[in-house]
C-alpha cells in the first residue's frame, strides 16, 4: 500500500505544481462539456482503458476555477455517486467525478484508475486546487481515506459506509464528513473515527441515517456538500453566501428535532454542538445556544458519549465472537455446520429485532448484516475454488439468518450453475429477481454465469435488470 500511495501522492504534487502557472494559459487548455447532464463515461486520454463519470453544473465556466469532489465506489460504479450528488452539485456549484474503474481489488488497478482520472480531469477541467475533495463508499471510502492521509493536496473527505483516518495524520486543516446507516455493519467504526477527530482539532461531522450498507441518498449527500461549503466559508476559501448558511441552519434544526423524536439523546446533543461550531460567526445562534443549555440541564453529553462508545465496543466484541464462530466452522472437518448452535444464534438476533428499543434493533441488524456479508464473500470464493464443502457451510449459515432474502436465492443460483444444473439455477435466479435482485455489476463481476450468457433463457432473465 505504501508504494501505491506514494506514487499517487508524487503524481498529484507534480500535477498541482503544473496547474499553478499562468491562469489564462491554463484556462485555454480546458475543454467544453455539456452541462447539467450525467456523463456516464469520459475516457481518459492517457489511458483509454480508464474512464470516469462526470457532472458539471450549469454554472461551470472553463475560465474560472471550481470545487470538485472525486468519488470512489467499491464496485466501480462511477455514475452512481455522480447521479446522487447531481442536484446538490448544481445547487452549490461543484464538479462531481466518479471513477468507473476503481473498485475493491488489486492495489495496482486502484492506483492506475486514480492516477488516470486525476491527470485527465486536471488537464481538461477548470479545478480550484484549494477545494479538492474526496468521497467514497465502503472500500471506496478507504481508498479516499488513504489518499487523504498521504497528501496535503486535498481539502477534505466525505466518507460513506466506512471510516478511515490515519492515526498519525495531521488533520487540523481538513474537513471530514462521515455518513453511515443505522444498519451498516461499519457503523461503530465510522462513529468512533468521527469522535476521535475531536481530540485532533479537525473540522468534522457525522450524519446517521435510516439505511444499511449502501450509498446514502440525495438528501444526505446534499447535507454533506452543504457542510463542506460552510467549512470553505469559515476557512476563507470563498465568500459568505447567506442562502447556504440559512439552508444549513434549517437542515441542522430539522436533524436535531428528528434525533430528539427518535429518542437518541447523544446524537441530538452532538448535532447541537456541531451546529454551534459550524455556524459560529455566520449567523445568530441564539436558539441553538438556548437548546444546548436546556439539553445540558437534562443530560451530560460527555457521559452520553462514553455510554455510546461503550455500547459500540460491546457490539464489536459480539461481532468478533460471530467471526470466530464462522472461522471455527470452516476449520471443523465435519461436513455440515452445527445447525443447533446456529439456530440459537439466529433466535437471539431475531429476539433483539423484536424489541421496542431502536438501539437494540439496529444493533441486531448490524450483526446480522456482518454475518451475511462475511459468509457471502467467503461462499463465493470457496465456490470459485471448487471447495464445495466449505462453500456449503457458508451458504447454510447465510440462509439460517436470511432464508427468504433475494441474496439467498442468488447464492443458490450460483451453486446450481456451478453444478451445471441450469434449470434449477435459473429458477433460483428468477426468484431472486422477484425478491429484489438489482445489482447487475455484482452479477457480472461474480462471473458465475459467464459461460451461459448466450443461453436464451438466461438472456430473458437478464432483461429484468
Amino acid at each position: 500500500m505504501k508504494n501505491y500511495i506514494n506514487i499517487i501522492v508524487l503524481f498529484i504534487g507534480a500535477l498541482f505544481c503544473s496547474c499553478s502557472g499562468n491562469n489564462k494559459e491554463q484556462n485555454k487548455a480546458k475543454e467544453e462539456f455539456e452541462r447539467g447532464v450525467v456523463h456516464s463515461k469520459i475516457v481518459c486520454k492517457s489511458d483509454s482503458l480508464q474512464s470516469y463519470a462526470m457532472y458539471l453544473p450549469y454554472s461551470y465556466n472553463p475560465a474560472k476555477k471550481h470545487p470538485v469532489v472525486f468519488c470512489f465506489d467499491s464496485q466501480g460504479r462511477g455514475a452512481l455517486p455522480v447521479a446522487l450528488f447531481k442536484d446538490a452539485a448544481e445547487k452549490y456549484g461543484y464538479l462531481i467525478i466518479g471513477s468507473n474503474n476503481s473498485r475493491n481489488g488489486k492495489i495496482e488497478e486502484i492506483h492506475r484508475a486514480a492516477n488516470a482520472m486525476f491527470e485527465d480531469c486536471y488537464k481538461r477541467l477548470a479545478i480550484n486546487p484549494e477545494r479538492v475533495y474526496l468521497c467514497g463508499f465502503s472500500g471506496g471510502a478507504r481508498v479516499a481515506g488513504y489518499l487523504l492521509a498521504n497528501s496535503s493536496d486535498f481539502a477534505g473527505l466525505i466518507a460513506c459506509g466506512a471510516g478511515y483516518i490515519s492515526e498519525n495524520q495531521n488533520v487540523a486543516d481538513l474537513d471530514y464528513f462521515g455518513i453511515i446507516g443505522f444498519e451498516d455493519m461499519n457503523y461503530g467504526e465510522l462513529v468512533k473515527t468521527d469522535l476521535s477527530l475531536a481530540t485532533k482539532k479537525c473540522k468534522h461531522r457525522m450524519l446517521l441515517f435510516n439505511g444499511t450498507h449502501e450509498w446514502p441518498g440525495e438528501k444526505e449527500l446534499n447535507i454533506a456538500l452543504e457542510w463542506i461549503t460552510i467549512q470553505a466559508i469559515q476557512r476563507g476559501k470563498m465568500k459568505k453566501e447567506p442562502v447556504v448558511v440559512d439552508s444549513y441552519y434549517m437542515n441542522a434544526g430539522q436533524e436535531m428535532r428528528d434525533a430528539e423524536k427518535a429518542g437518541m439523546p447523544f446524537y441530538s446533543g452532538y448535532l447541537i454542538r456541531c451546529c454551534l461550531s459550524d455556524l459560529d460567526g455566520l449567523i445568530d445562534l441564539k436558539f441553538p445556544k438556548k437548546a444546548f443549555l436546556n439539553f445540558n440541564k437534562q443530560f451530560n453529553l460527555q457521559q452520553l458519549q462514553t455510554d455510546f462508545v461503550s455500547a459500540i465496543n460491546k457490539e464489536n466484541n459480539e461481532v468478533m465472537r460471530y467471526l470466530t464462530l464462522i472461522k471455527a466452522e470452516l476449520q471443523n472437518p465435519a461436513p455440515q455446520i452445527d445447525a443447533k448452535k446456529w439456530k440459537k444464534e439466529v433466535e437471539k438476533v431475531q429476539s433483539m429485532k423484536k424489541t421496542t428499543s431502536g438501539d437494540v434493533y439496529f444493533r441486531a441488524k448490524r450483526m446480522e448484516n456482518l454475518v451475511c456479508l462475511s459468509t457471502s464473500i467467503q461462499y463465493k470464493r470457496f465456490l470459485k475454488n471448487k471447495d464445495t464443502k466449505r462453500a456449503k457451510k457458508m451458504l447454510d449459515i447465510f440462509t439460517f439468518f436470511r432464508p427468504n432474502d433475494w441474496e439467498a436465492e442468488y447464492l443458490k443460483a450460483c451453486w446450481e450453475i456451478a453444478e451445471n444444473n441450469t434449470q434449477k439455477s435459473f429458477k433460483h435466479l428468477n426468484t431472486s429477481f422477484d425478491k429484489g435482485l438489482k445489482n447487475k455489476i455484482m452479477f457480472v463481476q461474480d462471473g458465475f454465469f459467464a459461460d451461459y450468457l448466450q443461453n436464451a433463457d438466461l438472456q430473458d432473465l437478464l432483461k429484468r435488470f
